[in-house]
């Protein structure tokens, strides 16, 4: 997507750690999201990055897509009920 959107390597933030971002402009933001890019929530980021720090590629990808351990106690439910 990077490539497709014309951003550099070196302004990639962060690189190799589960904070890795670019910065975009609204255009750009525009852009990718044509392109095929899902806009998501403060709290949806927030969620994804407590992931990564939690399941590290590594972890998931030896996993493949083996589900979640519940966190604190509580239970995990999925779309199918």
């Amino acid at each position: 997507m990077a490539d497709r959107l014309g951003l550099s390597c070196r302004w990639l933030q962060k690189p190799g750690t589960r904070l890795e971002h670019f910065d975009v402009s609204l255009s750009c933001r525009r852009k990718a999201v044509a392109a095929g890019a899902q806009e998501i929530t403060m709290r949806e980021l927030a969620r994804k990055l407590r992931d990564r720090r939690d399941y590290p590629a590594e972890r998931v990808r030896l996993a493949g897509s083996a589900p979640k351990p519940p966190r604190n106690g509580t239970q995990r439910l999925d779309a199918s009920g």
